[in-house]
């Protein structure tokens, strides 16, 4: 087994790579540290969603709140447009959603997968979606980045969503079916009428969400070659895409 070096936290990150505990604006203090294949990670604990009824799910004011599981105050989520002051925590979150992804056999090509991807695409969001005639956005509450996802040009009349990724601690609380909603709102804010997606085996919530939502299954694939795109390695791939 290969051993990875730990990733230091950049000292401006917080959240999910670095110590981030501000209960007066509604965080609740750090509850557990935890290390894996190397990474180590900070993981605050038991939020719930509940949405505001201040905004429709999907649009550009999108609002809600993630609140103590424990009772207390509560902060809000928006998504808004990738800002440069976001790449330490996206960079972050794309490394360590990934490293809990690889089976154990696939270590290796999920490390070469996110050098790759990191160098390619996560490292320049806005000339990588810039030139795609796409966007980049993150879900947030306060200085907190728990999602990320982008849009780029597909082939015809269709946009493809990317890089759709929901922190661990903050998941099963709506955030992905938030972010979905909101890039299909946009799809239809630029009269583009098809939205198009692919996910992995490895990932059943993902493939859950998508056919909830209504999108059908196009094609599978099983993707030997890597690329920004996939890992390969023999990993099966589902295609999808959804009239909006």
């Amino acid at each position: 087994m290969t051993a990875y070096p730990a990733s230091p936290a950049p000292a401006n990150v917080t959240g999910f790579l670095g110590l981030y505990s501000r209960a007066a604006s509604g965080w609740a203090k750090l509850r557990l540290r935890r290390e894996r294949w190397g990474l180590s990670y900070y993981v605050v604990h038991d939020f719930s969603w509940t949405p505001s009824p201040r905004s429709s799910p999907a649009s550009p004011g999108n609002r809600g709140k993630l609140s103590p599981g424990e009772g207390g105050v509560s902060t809000e989520i928006s998504i808004r447009p990738f800002v440069e002051a976001d790449a330490p925590q996206v960079r972050a979150l794309f490394i360590a959603v990934n490293r809990l992804l690889a089976p154990p056999d696939l270590r290796d090509g999920f490390e070469a997968y996110i050098t790759r991807s990191l160098a390619e695409e996560i490292d320049r969001i806005d000339v990588y979606y810039g030139a795609r005639e796409g966007g980049f956005w993150v879900a947030h509450g306060g200085d907190l980045i728990v999602g990320t996802f982008g849009l780029e040009r597909a082939e015809g009349q269709a946009m493809e969503l990317r890089r759709m990724y929901v922190d661990p601690a903050a998941r099963r609380a709506g955030i992905a079916r938030q972010m979905l909603q909101f890039a299909e709102e946009e799809c239809r804010r630029r009269d583009i009428p098809r939205l198009e997606l692919s996910t992995s085996e490895l990932q059943h919530a993902a493939l859950a969400l998508y056919r909830q939502a209504g999108y059908l299954l196009l094609r599978e694939e099983v993707a030997e070659t890597a690329s920004n795109k996939t890992v390969g390695g023999g990993i099966r791939r589902y295609y999808f895409a959804k009239t909006l």
